[in-house]
């Protein structure tokens, strides 16, 4: 569905939007990923209904720089993250949270058109909130197991040092108790 919407021709973009039936919002290509269009000046060009989840865009923001958009990303970097996308040719992607606390993989790539002229970038969003609070649990997890294994570890080193110190004192006390031989 978006390889339809990415390979409309330069000056079809608005139109070719309108045209293409974008599927219902639980369709897999929109839930998996909230995708925005920007020019080489970083306008907006194009935007999924999905990418409301990040940007707070509406039709008539086609044509704003992304830097004018509202957006709930604790980020300030994405003008100068897509910037450096079309100086260096190469995709760049980040982990980026929203200010409700939602994490996203945000990918930003060259958009090409059919010829092959580089006409902008497309920014991708997939919410990674899931795995990422997994991720905080199982650090959570894992940081109270070493504590478990430091006391352990701890208990058994002074049990150790117990009967080491039971096993010097009886001999100190066979050693006293010996007659001394002359």
């Amino acid at each position: 569905m978006r390889l339809i919407v990415l390979g409309a021709l330069p000056g079809q973009y608005p139109s070719a939007l309108r045209e293409i039936d974008l599927g219902p919002p639980h369709s897999p290509d929109l839930v998996a990923t909230l995708d925005a269009f920007l020019d080489n000046a970083l306008n907006v060009r194009l935007f999924t209904s999905g990418s409301n989840k990040v940007f707070k865009l509406i039709r008539s923001d086609v044509g704003r720089p992304i830097t004018d958009i509202a957006s709930d990303l604790f980020y300030s970097g994405l003008a100068d993250d897509a910037r450096q996308v079309l100086r260096t040719l190469l995709a760049h992607e980040k982990e980026v949270t929203t200010r409700d606390g939602r994490w996203f993989l945000m990918r930003i790539m060259l958009y090409r058109t059919l010829e092959n002229m580089i006409e902008g970038v497309v920014i991708t969003f997939m919410d990674v909130t899931v795995s990422k609070t997994l991720e905080a649990k199982l650090r959570e997890t894992q940081a109270g197991l070493h504590k478990q294994i430091i006391e352990q570890g701890l208990k058994l080193e002074q049990r150790g040092h117990f009967e080491e110190d039971a096993e010097l004192t009886t001999k100190s006390e066979k050693t006293r108790a010996a007659p001394l031989r002359k």
